[in-house]
């Protein structure tokens, strides 16, 4: 009787696994097809939300200062200074060309 169980729970397990199986297809499925923008868009104006207006959008343009010079820059003259700074971009370009 007990092996009569077993075989009966193993065949009901099987069946949800397949059916657990075909709903994570239907997800991916419904994953891999985007975002429903419009939906996002009724339920943000649902929500209350809005886009904003011309004068509330503020830019902010933020650059890296310039670094100081070096103590070994300080001492070079500007010929030297110049032919350093060349040998870098050289060896700064040849080894982007390694990684491309």
């Amino acid at each position: 009787m007990r092996l009569f169980e077993a075989k009966n729970e193993r065949i009901e397990l099987e069946q949800k696994v397949q059916e657990l199986i075909l709903q994570q297809e239907l997800l991916r499925a419904q994953y891999e097809r985007g975002v429903d923008m419009e939906a996002v868009a009724q339920r943000a104006a649902e929500l209350g939300m809005h886009l904003p207006r011309p004068e509330q959008i503020v830019e902010i343009f933020i650059s890296e200062p310039e670094p100081a010079p070096t103590e070994t820059e300080e001492k070079l003259g500007p010929f030297e200074a110049l032919r350093a700074m060349i040998a870098d971009m050289k060896a700064y370009f040849s080894e982007a060309a390694i990684y491309r």
